[in-house]
């Protein structure tokens, strides 16, 4: 140790440590580009620099990020940086989409120097929870997402509870909520219904689509065609939505059914109010 070290006053020591916690944010931001981004939930609706001062209390924890620290988390080593007093406006930015989102994560303030996660704040922040049921499609998506995003404590409580679609759209109409419209017409979900989902490679999809919405699927059959992206599959081969039989069956709506696994559920929940 250097024997100068004694002489250093409290402000000196505490500078001398909130230099030492710039360099390592420094390196935490070269580490980052070497593994992959973790997308926070989209339920939080926060944006990319509000979560970058969320991961970067999460990166630290459980210690704390001073604020020299979390300038750097958010815009880099840079001369051309807002004042430290933005990092006031963000804070409560994101301490208010978390309260919104129910995520029950607490950001506390230590006067003076900086934030830090609470402990079990630490916990629910590593914990995501997917809203995949317990139908064979939605297990085996579940396995990928586990295999592909290895490094998150990830939970699928309608798998753990034997909960189909079925029976979960059942106890949303029960709880009084109107399903959208979309799940009456036939479709699994209520997205992407302005283009079609990409990702769909059921010709039963696209055939639905095409039928509920004719004008939107020649849009996106044009520019599938346009890019040479043949979404579906025909006859065990890749082909263009428009390829599609104008006679081919399409997929059948999901009839809302509360089956003895879910009439469980539903009184775990009537317990748990």
């Amino acid at each position: 140790m250097n024997m100068h070290a004694h002489h250093l006053s409290r402000h000196q020591v505490i500078a001398l440590l909130e230099e030492r916690d710039t360099l390592r944010e420094q390196v935490r931001q070269l580490e980052e580009l070497l593994r992959p981004t973790i997308i926070l939930p989209a339920a939080w609706r926060l944006s990319r620099l509000e979560a970058d001062f969320l991961n970067a209390l999460r990166s630290a924890a459980p210690g704390m990020v001073h604020r020299e620290r979390m300038m750097i988390a958010l815009y880099g080593p840079s001369d051309e940086a807002p004042e430290p007093k933005i990092l006031d406006v963000y804070l409560c930015k994101v301490r208010r989409r978390l309260m919104e989102a129910q995520a029950r994560i607490e950001i506390e303030t230590i006067y003076g120097r900086g934030w830090r996660l609470t402990p079990d704040s630490v916990v629910r922040f590593d914990e995501a929870v997917a809203a995949y049921t317990a139908d064979r499609g939605d297990v085996e998506r579940f396995e990928r997402l586990k295999e592909t995003y290895f490094e998150l404590t990830v939970r699928a409580p309608l798998i753990e509870q034997g909960i189909t679609k079925a029976a979960t759209l059942a106890m949303v109409e029960r709880a009084g909520i109107k399903l959208p419209r979309s799940y009456a017409m036939g479709f699994p979900n209520a997205n992407c219904l302005q283009t079609g989902c990409g990702k769909a490679k059921s010709p039963r999809y696209w055939a639905l689509y095409r039928k509920h919405f004719p004008a939107e699927f020649a849009r996106t059959a044009a520019y599938a065609r346009e890019i040479g992206a043949r979404l579906t599959e025909l006859n065990g081969e890749r082909a263009f939505i428009d390829e599609i039989p104008a006679d081919h069956p399409t997929t059948n709506a999901i009839v809302p059914a509360c089956d003895f696994l879910c009439a469980i559920a539903e009184q775990g929940l009537e317990a748990a109010e």
